[in-house]
């Protein structure tokens, strides 16, 4: 009845007397009250709400912000700025509406913070308001925005940026962020790229061919996140950057993108750079991804390089690109070459021959023609020592081992059998120690540690560590051995597979048998870690069984003593070396000690009970990403056969942060044991 005649007689009325009156009324009289005081307020109110905007009752202060709105005075303004931080949302919604209206908005930095904001109405008239006032600096404060954890929030602050985004004010922004962890940059250019619109792609077009190496590296990031077709020609354009990453990452971009206008494109430029093992690498997965048959032809070619890791991505790509009329050529070319190579090459490429025949159409007159006294290798390492062979004894100071035949003796002691493999770290030759009597494996070092003296060193330093471990699930050191320039680890023969081989076809392993093994490992490293050696490798790789289901650790030292140059990060934030089982703390660069083994043996678990490791990605930097996240979907998710108690064995090995995980091989040993049957 009072609010009514209140309303009728609202000419007379005393606004600063009806404001007084208000908190006297019950809320629902409030807000007619109110209503009629939004009517006939006038600017001889503004002190009297100005004093009272600090009120403890939320109701009563969001009534005041809506009436305050109705002004534009800096005495106004700067109070309603003050109550966006109020911890009403009511409150803050109101004083935006009224900041919005008036178009007075001096503080940006304080607006940009309300996209974060817990409330869904707050944030869109945030985005409103900010959009529409554009004020110059605002890039600069959408920054932690980009960075934030919160994909949705990411996605506000992108939101803002399709609005209002030009080629300054992104190169504003990555110059902004350029001092960030890699990951924080990486969350941002994935954010701008896979949610920017087309005034955010068109602004990073420009950007690519910028005078800054850093600005370029960011934009084609950005560019490949954006999986957009108007990029194809400033990717082209890509290819003849100055930066080796931009031109690499550029042939990446384009064969995410499908089209395969590029293909003649990228064949040229193989042909020009068939030198560069780099780029030849990324070329052959390009044509793989764009399954681009035209390239068989070239692919073939690089079969003859000399470099493994080309012959082994020009496999796989023929795998994918042969189409049936070029079947016949190239099993026939893979053929001839993995005679003369490892035993991983030669696997490889019979798994690539095995695939091409199968979709050769019937009567095909493919034959596949082996030699089993080929020679493995014709790769060089130098070395200085003796060969003897028969009567025939040859010396000199430089000499290549893998001309060695069966029953040539190195050294007048080592009777050559046959050449294992060969890896990133060197190559692997069985030998009879005559004196002994005894079958051994040399591990020669390549060519690129033994000219790093410091490597040498620092080798020999992790090896005198790693002798110490003597244990039947460890593979037992002998000497480290020089044969002039030429330096090679004797260790054990065990007659084996890997762990790797056991884990395949992306199928669950029993779950006794990977409780049995991961136990066996526990057991083999709580003894290297008690002799102070930390393995920094561990991976299924370097995990070997026998027949006899025993199983043995293999490599110690060598990951320590070749860090740096194999398992890093450059400058760049790419990762050299495979990332599957890296620590958090390696990824990032920290201290590592026995609970960096704890976290990889724990990713090894989950590919054993999932039959896929916990993380995957379609580069080394997404891999590294989400060890540092850490979240990984639990065991028991993926394989309901698993336990509740034995999933979270997994995950607290795995633990992001150190502490959280297992503090010793035998506490991470006896929760196993608990579990076993």
């Amino acid at each position: 009845m009072i609010i009514s005649l209140l309303t009728a007689q609202k000419q007379k009325v005393n606004g600063t007397k009806l404001l007084r009156y208000a908190y006297k009324l019950e809320h629902n009289d409030q807000a007619a009250l109110f209503k009629l005081l939004e009517t006939i307020a006038g600017d001889t109110i503004v002190p009297e709400l100005v004093n009272r905007v600090d009120t403890k009752d939320p109701i009563i202060r969001t009534y005041i912000t809506k009436v305050l709105a109705k002004f534009d005075t800096p005495s106004v303004n700067e109070s309603l700025s003050k109550l966006l931080t109020d911890e009403n949302k009511a409150v803050r919604l109101a004083a935006l509406d009224g900041l919005s209206r008036s178009n007075k908005i001096d503080d940006i930095e304080q607006l940009c913070k309300l996209i974060n904001d817990p409330d869904y109405k707050v944030q869109n008239k945030a985005i409103e308001a900010i959009v529409k006032i554009k004020h110059p600096k605002t890039v600069l404060y959408l920054i932690p925005h980009l960075k934030d954890e919160s994909e949705y929030v990411r996605r506000a602050a992108v939101e803002v940026l399709n609005e209002i985004a030009s080629k300054e004010s992104v190169k504003d922004l990555l110059n902004a962020i350029k001092d960030e962890d890699w990951w924080v940059r990486s969350r941002a250019a994935d954010a701008l790229g896979k949610i920017g619109g087309k005034r955010v792609v068109q602004a990073v077009i420009q950007l690519i061919k910028d005078d800054d190496e850093f600005i370029r590296r960011s934009a084609i990031e950005i560019i490949n996140a954006t999986k957009d077709d108007s990029t194809f020609e400033a990717l082209i354009q890509s290819l003849d950057d100055s930066d080796w990453w931009v031109r690499e990452r550029a042939i990446d971009g384009l064969a995410d993108l499908g089209n395969k206008k590029c293909v003649p494109i990228l064949i040229n430029l193989l042909s020009k750079n068939s030198d560069n093992e780099a780029i030849v690498v990324v070329l052959l997965k390009a044509f793989a991804t764009l399954k681009a048959d035209e390239a068989t032809s070239i692919t073939v070619k690089q079969l003859k390089s000399k470099s493994e890791n080309v012959i082994k991505e020009a496999i796989k790509t023929l795998m994918v690109i042969t189409d049936e009329n070029d079947v016949e050529a190239v099993v026939k070319a893979i053929d001839k070459v993995i005679a003369n190579q490892s035993e991983e090459i030669q696997e490889l490429g019979q798994e690539a021959i095995n695939r091409i025949v199968e979709q050769e159409p019937a009567g095909s007159s493919i034959q596949v023609f082996k030699d089993a006294d080929v020679d493995i290798s014709k790769d060089t390492i130098t070395m200085s020592g003796k060969i003897t062979r028969g009567d025939t004894v040859t010396e000199s100071k430089i000499i290549n081992p893998d001309d060695m035949q069966p029953d040539d003796m190195l050294a007048d002691r080592y009777r050559y059998i046959k050449k294992i493999g060969k890896g990133a770290f060197g190559s692997v030759f069985l030998v009879e120690d005559t004196i002994i009597s005894e079958e051994i494996i040399l591990k020669f070092l390549n060519a690129q540690f033994v000219t790093d003296e410091s490597i040498i060193k620092r080798f020999i330093y992790e090896l005198r560590f790693a002798r110490k471990i003597t244990h039947p699930n460890v593979i037992r050191i002998y000497d480290m051995l020089s044969f002039g320039k030429a330096h090679a680890i004797s260790m054990e023969y065990f007659r084996s597979h890997t762990l790797s081989a056991e884990v395949k076809d992306k199928k669950p392993m029993d779950i006794e048998r990977a409780m049995r093994f991961t136990f066996d490992v526990c057991s083999g490293m709580e003894s290297a870690h008690a002799a102070n050696v930390v393995h920094r490798d561990l991976k299924p790789n370097n995990i070997l069984i026998n027949e006899e289901n025993i199983l043995k650790i293999v490599d110690f030292g060598v990951a320590a003593a070749t860090q740096s140059t194999d398992t890093k990060l450059t400058k760049t934030g790419l990762l050299v070396g495979t990332p599957t089982y890296m620590a958090p703390e390696q990824v990032l660069g920290k201290e590592v000690d026995e609970r960096t083994d704890i976290y990889s043996l724990g990713a090894i678990m989950y590919e054993m009970l999932t039959g896929r490791p916990p993380y995957s990605g379609k580069d080394s930097m997404s891999i590294m990403y989400q060890h540092v996240q850490g979240k990984a979907p639990k065991v028991c998710e993926k394989n309901e056969l698993v336990s509740q108690e034995l999933s979270d064995v997994v995950s607290k090995s795995m633990s992001v942060k150190a502490e959280h995980r297992y503090q010793s091989m035998a506490e991470l040993k006896d929760a196993i044991q608990h579990l076993m049957v």
